[in-house]
């Protein structure tokens, strides 16, 4: 098994307080975790998800951080719009990209049919379960039909809050496996495991996944549109 996630305790069941002080956290320490965190290569991972997008594709950067992905992918051509739930880290997303980044937690998506892919990187972690499935439902509503999903996690296969106060629900194969047959309209395309790129996180590692939305049925929107007319 990979490397196990330094932690100070297992959780059976996250308090509300462990899931406010992550974004406690984070709010605290944008500028640091900026300087951390930007010049970090993701270039593989970015290719992996970028070679199922079309030319110019539009990108939901799910939890865009301090904006060093979404900067990558306009640099390639992308149209990006970008969320993050911390107003701190949206605002070092914005100083990065020069663009407007949502401020709203992931229940609170309402767009429907709009991204040619989604990017989740190292942010679905920080939900519970309880609130990861409502998350998915969200982004996958947001994906236009045949577009793709990518989603890293850190491995593990139990919830966990650090010393510095951070929640982590890490997934491995089997957990994530559970987790996406409760979504049968997104498809498993690929799944791995990468090493974390940072020297002090050594041992550390992350199971990432791309899944793809299905398209619409044929019979099943003529029925639905059948159905529309009926009822004018």
């Amino acid at each position: 098994m990979p490397g196990a996630l330094r932690s100070t305790r297992h959780l059976r069941q996250p308090s509300v307080a462990a899931v406010a002080s992550t974004l406690a956290y984070y709010e605290a320490h944008a500028t640091e975790i900026a300087a951390q965190v930007n010049g970090l290569d993701t270039s593989e991972l970015r290719s992996a998800f970028q070679k199922h997008l079309p030319t110019r594709g539009h990108i939901l950067d799910a939890g865009c951080g301090t904006g060093r992905d979404a900067r990558a992918f306009l640099a390639h051509g992308f149209r990006v719009t970008c969320l993050d739930t911390s107003a701190e880290m949206a605002h070092q997303a914005e100083l990065l990209t020069g663009q407007t980044v949502h401020v709203r937690p992931f229940d609170r998506i309402r767009w429907r049919d709009r991204f040619d892919g989604v990017w989740a990187c190292a942010s679905l972690h920080h939900l519970p379960r309880a609130a990861l499935d409502p998350a998915l439902r969200r982004l996958d509503s947001s994906l236009k039909p045949g577009g793709i999903f990518y989603a890293s996690f850190r491995y593990g296969d139990r919830d966990v809050e650090l010393d510095d106060g951070r929640f982590f629900s890490p997934q491995t194969e089997r957990r994530f496996g559970k987790l996406a047959k409760r979504h049968p309209g997104l498809r498993l395309v690929d799944l791995w495991i990468s090493e974390d790129a940072r020297s002090e996180h050594c041992g550390e590692f992350w199971l990432n996944v791309l899944l793809r939305k299905r398209a619409a049925r044929l019979g099943r929107s003529r029925a639905t549109a059948a159905r529309g007319k009926s009822s004018r």
